[in-house]
């Protein structure tokens, strides 16, 4: 193999057709927005094996792409499909169910990863930038919500009746419901890159006031879906992530801020700590957080579900425990007995906490520990769990050397999604494929060998 292949990969070789690469983003904002909708598996798989048939026949055109270094990150999430093979061959405790996953998440993630990875050496190939139709389709879920909310304001108004599929339902009897870690999951993605672009916007020189509008409306409105379905995990890390934005921006050696910059900075920063404070004044759970996770850290397993009830204890201040406080913290300190049992993992990508609780327990249900990365290492062991991180990191790193906008998307992104998994209960179909194949997405952006903004020629400029 020649050395110089190995190092080095010119993106620019290889022209894929424009109608082939808005086929690839139409797919793409297919999949991000519809995903998380009840009832459509049938559009979702359709659109996973037409963007996985043309992402493979990109590959093959396009294959020198994977002969360089920087193809490390796709190499190591590789890996996981064979770690999940060997598993289910030679390690699971559940082979039925472990082979009901690999038929359909497993399958899921293999196919949007070659249909994501076919997407980003298009992208990197392009002489045109697509970043508009990427944006868009990160925004898709956003989008929806407020479609369904504006129709619940206005028909609901004058007297019409709402389609089924198109109410906003709040609890799970209904077969249209879609569950609030859903909203997270898909959501704080576009609120994480938006914070990356108007990061960049911020520091240069000619700030395009149109986009910065742009990005504080995404901002704010996926900040409004956390508000309207009162989601704390959303709002936990939405604030996270405006730590980094501040971080990011004042860190920087670049030019200071003008006043203008300031001025939208500090609209933008109150209305966010106002959301935040709202959020925490609205949930008690929040005030007794530390005294709840005394007493959870406190229970052994055989308190809570040797009978088959269990009456919540008193914290300290003489009030009941808050259930999501209890529960969380619970789990999380009994997760980690767990993994003591099966390092190598029980299988399940999906509720192997609650199949491994049983084996004991009985009374135990059968849930997850609310936390996606405990639940991936007790479903796929600390060596599968450990390189899904590798690779998101590798990715990053990777990604992060280009400039805006792929850089800014794949490193928030992917980010967003890496942070949520601490305290998501994320484990499970849907949610795990749509990672990995998000995280081939980055990687496969990062393919790219140029630095900067000033030697990506396909990257849109819009600062």
């Amino acid at each position: 193999m020649n050395r110089d292949m190995f190092n080095h990969y010119d993106p620019q070789k290889l022209l894929i057709p424009e109608w082939f690469i808005k086929t690839q983003c139409a797919i793409f904002a297919i999949l991000w927005t519809i995903t998380m909708l009840p009832n459509v598996l049938i559009f979702r798989n359709a659109a996973l094996i037409i963007g996985a048939i043309i992402g493979v026949y990109v590959v093959i055109k396009d294959r020198d792409a994977l002969m360089t270094k920087r193809s490390i990150p796709l190499v190591i999430i590789g890996s996981l499909f064979i770690w999940a093979t060997l598993h289910l061959l030679f390690i699971g405790k559940n082979h039925s169910l472990q082979w009901d996953e690999y038929q359909s998440l497993w399958k899921r993630a293999f196919l949007g990863s070659l249909f994501a990875l076919g997407l980003g050496l298009s992208l990197i190939n392009s002489k045109k930038s697509y970043w508009v139709f990427i944006f868009a389709g990160i925004c898709g879920p956003v989008l929806i919500y407020y479609l369904k909310y504006l129709m619940k304001l206005f028909l609901g108004y004058f007297g019409f009746s709402i389609p089924e599929a198109m109410v906003l339902y709040t609890q799970g009897d209904n077969s249209f419901y879609i569950p609030k870690v859903s909203y997270v999951f898909y959501c704080l993605p576009a609120l994480a890159i938006a914070f990356g672009c108007l990061a960049k916007l911020l520091k240069s020189k000619d700030i395009n006031w149109v986009f910065s509008f742009i990005c504080i409306m995404v901002i704010m409105s996926v900040l409004g879906i956390f508000y309207l379905e009162n989601i704390k995990n959303g709002f936990l890390y939405a604030f996270l992530l405006t730590l980094i934005f501040f971080i990011s921006l004042f860190s920087s050696r670049e030019k200071k801020l003008s006043f203008k910059g300031y001025f939208l900075l500090a609209i933008l920063g109150f209305a966010i700590l106002f959301a935040v404070f709202n959020n925490l004044q609205t949930n008690n759970s929040w005030k007794t957080l530390i005294a709840d996770s005394k007493v959870a850290m406190q229970m052994q397993p055989e308190d809570v579900w040797i009978k088959t009830t269990f009456n919540y204890p008193l914290n300290e201040n003489g009030q009941t425990v808050s259930l999501t406080n209890f529960d969380r913290i619970f789990y999380l300190s009994t997760a980690v007995t767990f993994v003591k049992q099966y390092p190598l993992g029980y299988g399940l990508v999906h509720s192997s906490f609650g199949h491994i609780a049983r084996e004991s327990y009985p009374n135990a249900p059968l849930i997850q520990s609310h936390s996606g990365w405990m639940d991936l290492v007790l479903g796929l062991g600390i060596p599968g769990a450990a390189i899904l991180l590798v690779a998101s990191i590798l990715a990053m790193l990777r990604v992060s050397s280009l400039g805006s906008p792929w850089g800014i998307f794949g490193v928030w992104s992917l980010l967003s999604v890496v942070l949520l998994f601490l305290t998501t209960e994320v484990s499970q179909k849907n949610f795990v494929d749509t990672y990995v194949w998000l995280v081939v997405l980055v990687a496969s952006l990062g393919l790219s060998d140029a630095q900067g903004e000033s030697a990506t020629h396909n990257l849109v400029k819009y600062d």
